[in-house]
């Protein structure tokens, strides 16, 4: 049975986070109907970068979740034992179903982006390339 949340209506606490991204969550969906409507190129509706940091226990990963389903895509997870080196990191980014980088993903016009998510956890512990090249 998963506990987690699936909406931010579900998410309980960190209220101001969840003001902050559900900001960026409706200006996405705006982005996504301009792209629609032939006003703005694909490159230009993802959400932003978004980084999460705080103890273990706060939320993180849920939230991540959370955006996702907000804005009908999924997660991908990659920790330090997934992101070993610079090749391990591009591979990721192609793997991607609806990733920039991605082998698999082709814009069509009147098409709906739903870009990927990806939430990388304990980007302390990865190396330093990796590290700088994640940063």
């Amino acid at each position: 049975m998963d506990i987690r949340p699936k909406s931010m209506a579900e998410f309980v606490g960190q209220e101001q986070v969840k003001t902050l991204l559900a900001i960026e969550i409706q200006a996405f969906r705006r982005r996504q109907e301009l792209c629609l409507q032939g006003k703005i190129g694909p490159k230009d509706v993802p959400i932003r970068h978004t980084l999460f940091t705080g103890a273990s226990g706060l939320g993180k990963t849920a939230l991540a979740g959370v955006v996702a389903a907000e804005i009908g895509s999924e997660v991908f997870h990659a920790g330090p034992t997934t992101l070993k080196d610079n090749e391990s990191v591009v591979n990721l980014m192609k793997a991607l179903p609806w990733g920039w980088y991605s082998n698999a993903w082709a814009y069509v016009p009147g098409q709906v982006v739903r870009p990927s998510i990806v939430f990388i956890d304990e980007i302390h512990l990865h190396r330093g390339k990796v590290q700088d090249l994640l940063i």
